[in-house]
């Protein structure tokens, strides 16, 4: 866990999620284009790509809204830490 990802209230949207901080001066780090956008770092277009990904394990209680509304493509190239 880092302290620059944290719950913050957004004016976009009239509510408060968790999103990234910068590390220098604590603004707020817009996430619009960077979960659904073809190539971007939540959605591969090829396994080497995936590969690239690393998936981390948190043995904790953890609330998330998710979909695979683009598919879950290349999802087993994806490596586990």
């Amino acid at each position: 866990m880092t302290r620059h990802y944290r719950i913050d209230f957004r004016k976009t949207t009239n509510s408060a999620y968790w999103m990234n901080h910068c590390a220098a001066c604590g603004m707020k780090q817009g996430d619009f284009g960077l979960y659904c956008e073809p190539g971007g770092p939540f959605s591969p277009l090829d396994g080497w790509a995936a590969s690239r990904v690393v998936l981390h394990m948190f043995p904790e209680p953890f609330n998330a809204r998710a979909n695979t509304a683009y598919g879950d493509f290349f999802f087993e190239n994806m490596r586990r830490a």
